[in-house]
């Protein structure tokens, strides 16, 4: 994450400390700093900040902190781990999400020693999500969660297993002390048949919503991704019932000056401007590329208009993984992953490169910040 608050973040980690310290050694990548070679490609007018990766290999994960010249302020390794999300929280803590042996999923947050000293949780009954983690300044949280509900697919649709196993997102938004405030249930709100045409409905086990980002509106409710149904859903944090929805077979709105719209997206977020912002994986679109894409998003007239969207001319295509994220000094940071090396781009507001740094050897990365 490249982000201003990471002078707080600094302050309390003492990485300036250390920094200082091992200067030379963090430059020739000893004290068993092992991790994924990168190369900066372009570097002009970048922003002053940090890059926070997660870059896994076959044998580890690795959690890193780079400045913009890749110096190492920060390598956390494990191995066999899988990382997934890691970022600076808005209470200063930093997260990560790590998936550890068979399907079994954990959420951290790190201290200032850099030991894991917190741990978030789904309620019993509901696994946790790998996507994403949104913990507030007043350390109350939001996990995204998955309910696995058996269920008759032949009532749906023709040769539909009649004991599948549906995979049903949730949100919680949990306390300090790890007690439930509130629920939502994707099986409430959404029909079964509101997937993707490509998703198939005749499986044993069908991932079906697929929920990678959680993010709070200003207005205080909620938006998530719903990769499955090419969907960006806005929910009211009182009630639950949907304010909208953006995109898929239920889209409520007339798009303006887009006819490609977004395919299999991710990292649905809210701009300063107010706008939507995503990474349109552009999944199963024709041509398939992706792209950032932002929408000025008009919720009297359900209207999206496409004030930008960038794709470094159609040259990259990542079917799964990716991210998008709105630096302090107005320029946007674009992580293109799920590709064979992953690589960051930071673009200004005339979509000009100013920043760009690439993976040299095949690594799986979920996103950057």
């Amino acid at each position: 994450m490249k982000n201003s608050l990471l002078i707080f973040f600094l302050i309390s980690f003492n990485v300036s400390v250390v920094y200082a310290q091992f200067e030379s050694q963090f430059r020739s990548k000893t004290l068993n700093l092992d991790y994924p070679d990168l190369t900066v490609i372009v570097n002009t007018e970048s922003s002053p900040e940090f890059l926070f990766l997660g870059p896994n290999t076959s044998a580890a994960g690795y959690l890193l902190i780079l400045d913009n010249d890749l110096l190492p302020l920060f390598c956390k390794k494990v191995a066999g781990g899988n990382f997934y999300d890691f970022k600076l929280q808005r209470n200063g803590e930093l997260t990560y999400n790590i998936v550890s042996g068979p399907a079994s999923v954990y959420s951290y947050g790190i201290n200032s020693s850099g030991i894991v000293d917190e741990q978030y949780i789904t309620p019993s009954g509901y696994d946790l999500d790998i996507h994403d983690l949104q913990v507030m300044e007043d350390g109350t949280y939001y996990v995204i969660g998955r309910d696995y509900i058996t269920i008759d697919m032949s009532q749906y649709v023709p040769g539909g297993d009649t004991a599948a196993i549906l995979i049903a997102n949730t949100i919680h938004h949990m306390d300090a002390d790890d007690n439930e405030i509130w629920r939502w249930h994707s099986i409430d709100h959404y029909d079964i048949l509101d997937v993707d045409e490509f998703i198939n409905l005749t499986s044993h086990i069908i991932d079906w919503t697929h929920c990678n980002s959680l993010e709070i509106d200003p207005d205080g409710h909620l938006i998530i991704s719903t990769k499955n149904f090419n969907e960006i859903t806005k929910i009211n944090r009182q009630t639950g019932e949907i304010i909208w929805r953006l995109g898929g077979e239920r889209n409520q709105f007339q798009f303006i000056n887009d006819n490609r719209g977004f395919g299999g997206q991710h990292d649905a977020r809210v701009l300063s401007n107010g706008n939507i912002a995503l990474f349109d994986n552009g999944l199963f679109l024709i041509p398939e590329y992706s792209s950032y894409v932002e929408y000025e998003i008009d919720e009297q007239n359900y209207t999206a208009t496409l004030v930008r969207r960038y794709s470094r001319n159609g040259s990259i295509f990542s079917a799964k993984k990716g991210g998008v994220q709105e630096l302090p000094n107005g320029n946007i940071l674009i992580s293109w992953d799920g590709i064979l090396y992953p690589f960051v781009s930071e673009i200004n507001p005339e979509d000009s490169s100013v920043y760009e740094v690439k993976y040299d050897n095949h690594v799986q990365q979920y996103r950057a910040f």
